[in-house]
């Protein structure tokens, strides 16, 4: 699977990163995001975040990098320095839905986690594009995924933070 994820055949990369994203997604007993970190390919995944001529290949990474960004503080650090939260940010504009929803669900999973990656999030410009994804052309979970971030972005902030998400 590794080997897979850096191969340069688009079809190999595409196998193991939904393979990886699978293994990533089993709750029981733990999905193995230490392991899949310990094994370098994090820093890919995120590469493959950048590849807009491949939706499927974004979503696959997307939705990997999310499964990794639900584990520990330290485990979502790996992912925020290895560049993910500007390409998430990006990914807003993707016109793929399902790249939209794992791309909101990433960016709330990090809010979610401590008021310093929050404000990262917010740093990288999330609130507008988040903000634009809650329109009548959003599918159902994109909707939800947008609302759980935007939730997840105003948790804790101070009133001056505050006001300045409300004028947004």
């Amino acid at each position: 699977m590794v080997q897979g994820v850096w191969s340069e055949h688009f079809l190999v990369q595409l196998e193991a990163t939904t393979r990886l994203r699978k293994l990533l997604s089993i709750v029981e007993p733990w999905p193995p995001i230490g392991e899949v970190i310990q094994a370098g390919v994090v820093p890919r995944l995120v590469e493959f975040l950048r590849k807009h001529e491949s939706p499927q290949l974004q979503n696959e990474a997307a939705w990997a990098l999310n499964n990794v960004a639900k584990g520990t503080s330290e485990q979502k650090r790996v992912v925020i320095m290895n560049g993910a939260i500007p390409l998430f940010v990006q990914l807003l504009a993707s016109a793929s839905a399902s790249v939209k929803e794992q791309a909101l669900m990433a960016l709330g999973n990090f809010a979610a986690d401590s008021p310093s990656f929050r404000d990262l999030v917010l740093d990288h410009g999330a609130l507008h594009p988040l903000l634009s994804q809650l329109n009548k052309n959003s599918t159902r979970s994109v909707l939800r995924a947008a609302t759980r971030t935007l939730s997840n972005l105003c948790r804790g902030l101070s009133d001056a933070q505050f006001a300045q998400v409300r004028s947004s």
